[in-house]
């Protein structure tokens, strides 16, 4: 009983990723944002040359993303629905 409460626990959680990774890649299609392709997972990986200065601007307007040396990583365990749908756009803006 106990085994199912915890899969049944982790498929709420593993949805609503998945959910959200998808809410993400459905604004960058319509926008033009490249982004690694999203299967499942805590992070969404969009590729660029300039990640730091790009990170910096969003930092400015209060959205904190991860500079790697090939892009940003978004995470989108930390952020709604609502906001990975918002997400893509304020990227592009500073791309």
């Amino acid at each position: 009983a106990l085994l199912n409460k915890v899969g049944a626990e982790r498929a709420v959680y593993r949805d609503m990723l998945i959910q959200r990774g998808r809410a993400f890649a459905e604004e960058a299609e319509k926008i033009g944002l490249e982004i690694v392709p999203f299967d499942a997972g805590f992070f969404v990986s969009v590729p660029c040359d300039n990640a730091d200065e790009i990170a910096k601007k969003l930092e400015a307007e209060g959205l904190f993303i991860l500079p790697l040396k090939k892009g940003l990583r978004i995470s989108v365990a930390s952020i709604s629905e609502a906001a990975c749908r918002k997400v893509p756009a304020m990227i592009k803006k500073h791309m």
